[in-house]
């Protein structure tokens, strides 16, 4: 974009932004009484051939003044700032270099997932590939804006480009997404990264259980995770996912996990040892697709 302003008697005329690594001048129109003195930040600028990011100036009359031009072939960052071309004058032409886009590295473990263990930190992290100070790293949840927070739950700390959540559990379980935004540039959205976390099932069951020969034997698979788990038991060297012979396995309703409920009747000596509930979901497929 370009834009005028009056100064005085100075006229600047020039882009208001520019890209990184792209051209731009800014000219200042003069009286033929006005000496030329170009100035950024309120530093004299000393002009350097041989470098492409180099100031170069230029003057030549037009319809009776004088047209002072700044020229830079090759924009960068620090070029950003307050021009003016002569040091009696207050007016200045503001120019902003907009940073090259920059990409972003989720630490991702599959796909677009991240695996949530159940009370361990969770840590998101998205590396950028071209930092910059003009960058600034936002992180939203389910599209609404997460901020530090402290005390037991939720603990969130937010630090350079890691969001970490010191004791996940189920309700951390969303759609996470991290933002690059460029500060000097209306906040806008310079790159973007998401993720789905998910949670890795965590299951518990009773340690020891006594029960009478010929009886029904009765247990519960206790687990967590999010998207709802399924459950597998192995009874001796057999693994079942559906009832079969003297296992019959069922849902709790109130907790909606399919096979959560083993029943073995009737129970056989044979049947002593050492049985096993295991959660699956795509947290767990991610970890063991076989």
């Amino acid at each position: 974009t370009r834009s005028s302003a009056y100064g005085g008697n100075i006229l600047y005329e020039g882009n208001a932004t520019v890209d990184e690594g792209e051209p731009f001048t800014i000219s200042c129109f003069l009286t033929l009484f006005d000496p030329v003195q170009w100035e950024k930040d309120g530093k004299v600028i000393v002009s350097e051939p041989g470098p492409t990011s180099a100031y170069t100036f230029h003057e030549e009359s037009v319809d009776g003044k004088v047209m002072a031009s700044l020229v830079v072939k090759k924009a960068s960052p620090q070029h950003s700032g307050s021009y003016r071309c002569n040091t009696l004058s207050t007016e200045s032409h503001q120019i902003y270099v907009i940073s090259a886009a920059s990409e972003l590295t989720p630490n991702r473990d599959y796909d677009g997932y991240k695996v949530l263990n159940y009370a361990e930190p969770l840590v998101l992290t998205c590396n950028e590939s071209n930092p910059s100070p003009d960058f600034v790293m936002k992180w939203l949840k389910n599209g609404k804006p997460i901020h530090t927070s402290e005390g037991e739950r939720p603990n969130i700390v937010i630090k350079n480009t890691s969001l970490t959540i010191n004791r996940a559990m189920d309700d951390d379980v969303a759609n996470y997404t991290c933002q690059l935004v460029n500060v000097k540039a209306n906040n806008s959205v310079v790159a973007s990264a998401d993720f789905w976390v998910v949670g890795k099932p965590f299951v518990k069951i009773q340690e020891t259980v006594t029960v009478i020969e010929e009886e029904k034997l009765k247990l519960e698979c206790i687990v967590l995770g999010k998207p709802a788990p399924t459950v597998e038991w192995r009874v001796g060297n057999r693994t079942y996912d559906q009832s079969d012979g003297r296992v019959k396995l069922s849902t709790d309703p109130n907790k909606g996990i399919k096979n959560n409920i083993l029943e073995l009747e009737p129970v056989q000596m044979s049947d002593r040892g050492e049985i096993v509930c295991s959660g699956h979901n795509v947290a767990t497929t991610i970890f063991d697709p076989n």
